[in-house]
């Protein structure tokens, strides 16, 4: 609610809080939680774009 963002995990939601896992560091990770309370939004990422393939453009030849 106040503008702080954070990304991770969703572990698990109980007793009006939600259990998040957190990169921290090189290979360390925290477990944090925060109240409803705190929180505006949950937003999944979204999904990776899909290549596309190349589009042949013909040479003109004049």
């Amino acid at each position: 609610m106040d503008g702080t963002g954070t990304s991770g995990i969703l572990c698990s939601i109980q007793g009006g809080n939600i259990y998040v896992i957190e990169y921290l560091y090189h290979t360390q990770f925290a477990t944090k939680h925060y109240a409803f309370n705190q929180i505006r939004d949950i937003l999944p990422f979204p999904q990776c774009p899909q290549p596309q393939p190349p589009v042949h453009q013909p040479k003109l030849l004049y």
